[in-house]
């Protein structure tokens, strides 16, 4: 019987091979995770102001109720533009008044504009378009 003094070449190849294969896989794995840790982050950049701005824009609708309203700025390092444009102008439904015995029909004071959101931070750009109910004051 022959002692075996160590590994053969044809093994320590082997093992080098496998050893080699793990570490460029962990690697490749490893820059990924900060490539999508780095895009996640920008995405969270870009939308943390979006409920802030949903409100001024809401507000904005409120207080000058044309058939095209627009604004731009600066919020939190995000740029932001946004445009609404009326697709319907209505009047509340009629109401029966009981004291004279007819319908009421009221003057047509409500808009539902389309609203369209671009947002812009660190070279990255995401539009958003949503609906928004705005009311003519009552003068």
């Amino acid at each position: 019987m022959r002692k075996s003094g160590g590994f053969t070449l044809v093994e320590t190849l082997i093992a080098g091979v496998i050893l080699f294969s793990v570490i460029s896989l962990s690697a490749l794995a490893l820059k990924t995770a900060r490539m999508s840790s780095a895009s996640a982050e920008r995405t969270i950049q870009l939308r943390t102001p979006l409920p802030m701005l949903t409100s001024h824009i809401r507000e904005s609708l409120q207080a000058n109720a044309a058939e095209t309203v627009e604004g731009e700025g600066m919020l939190s390092g995000v740029q932001f533009q946004w445009v609404a444009q009326s697709i319907a102008f209505a009047s509340a439904p009629p109401e029966f008044d009981v004291d004279l015995g007819v319908p009421v029909v009221h003057a047509p004071r409500h808009r539902l504009y389309e609203v369209s959101l671009t947002l812009t931070f660190a070279g990255k750009s995401e539009v958003f378009t949503y609906k928004e109910f705005a009311s003519e004051r009552q003068r």
